[in-house]
């Protein structure tokens, strides 16, 4: 059973995270992280988008934009 945040996302050693809006202790709160994993927040090569929507004016917005990030990508993990 997952226990920590970290596993929870099933986030891998050496996955490189695409965080987009995250709050500036987001990286703190993910207690546990497995070694090698890095954080970008533009580039092409990454396991997972991690989106932080704050109103459905901003969902509206961005949907399009990070849908073409994520889907249709095999094995891209996305959390809005």
């Amino acid at each position: 059973m997952a226990t920590s945040i970290s596993d929870k996302l099933r986030i891998k050693p050496k996955y490189n995270l695409l965080t987009v809006n995250a709050p500036v202790d987001f990286k703190k709160g993910l207690l546990g992280l497995p070694d090698g994993v890095k954080f970008s927040d533009s580039g092409k090569n990454y396991n997972q988008v991690h989106w932080f929507v704050l109103s459905k004016a901003q969902l509206e917005k961005e949907m399009s934009k990070v849908m073409n990030w994520s889907f249709g990508r095999p094995r891209i993990a996305s959390w809005m």
